[in-house]
């Protein structure tokens, strides 16, 4: 798992459900790798967003992001469109 994969939460805990976060839910690791953990931003209507510390044991890869080529830069970003990677 790295920064910027779309991951999908595959437990409930209840540090999880605190937040609001359950199983099936899917969002962008923002940053990996803290512990066993992984930053993961999850958004939902309205254009609500929770940022919430994910065991990696409890997250599965939906879709890897794209290799980003030397001197470009990567964001994810969440419009009308829906929510997708851009390089700049």
């Amino acid at each position: 798992m790295q920064e910027h994969d779309k991951v999908k939460v595959i437990r409930d805990r209840d540090e999880y459900l605190k937040e609001g976060v359950h199983a099936g839910d899917e969002g962008y690791i923002i940053y990996d790798k803290i512990y066993d953990y992984c930053l993961v931003q999850f958004w939902y209507p309205n254009y609500i967003t929770v940022e919430i510390g994910i065991r990696t044991e409890d997250l599965e890869v939906v879709e890897a992001a794209p290799e980003v080529e030397v001197g470009k830069r990567r964001a994810t970003i969440c419009d009308k469109n829906g929510i997708r990677d851009i390089l700049y």
